[in-house]
């Protein structure tokens, strides 16, 4: 009888951890398909203004345009037009959309400057670069939707660990 007080608001907890991770996930919105571009070499795109967003389409298994001038404090969404899964994912880390089904898209937001080449992590012939203001760095680039330093998270986390630590008797 005495575990089955435990087993109650143990299960109780686990729902609620595992609900607030569920709603701490970015959320991938289906993009409107459109027909794929016409030309065979990708455009070179000049630089818009901060704190804009800028798209990267992906079809043909190719990034358009492949190469990306941007201000600091830009918002690239990367949007898989192609009918096959992609993703997006910096060389040095900074940011990866995961896996892109058909349709989808992913925000990544870039400050700080330098100039971060990326590639597809399902099609690694596919290759684009990303110049952040003058491209002298690369710090400060990230995904949207960080949950790392979610406060709810960690204290239900924290929550979770002390009610499994006390009852190890």
């Amino acid at each position: 009888m005495k575990r089955l007080m435990y087993v109650i608001p143990l299960s109780s907890i686990a729902v609620l951890v595992f609900a607030a991770i569920a709603a701490a996930q970015p959320a991938v919105v289906p993009a409107e398909p459109t027909t794929p571009a016409q030309t065979t070499t990708p455009a070179e795109s000049t630089t818009p203004a901060p704190n804009d967003t800028t798209t990267v389409e992906i079809g043909n298994n190719t990034f358009n345009p492949a190469q990306l001038n941007v201000a600091p404090g830009t918002t690239v969404t990367f949007v898989n037009n192609d009918t096959v899964p992609h993703t997006a994912t910096a060389d040095n880390g900074a940011f990866d959309t995961k896996e892109l089904p058909p349709g989808y898209s992913m925000d990544v937001f870039l400050d700080g400057e330098g100039t971060v080449p990326y590639h597809d992590e399902l099609h690694p012939e596919m290759k684009g670069t990303i110049v952040v203001g003058d491209g002298s760095g690369a710090e400060g680039t990230t995904t949207e939707n960080p949950t790392d330093d979610d406060p709810a998270q960690n204290m239900l986390q924290d929550m979770l660990q002390n009610l499994l630590g006390s009852d190890s008797t």
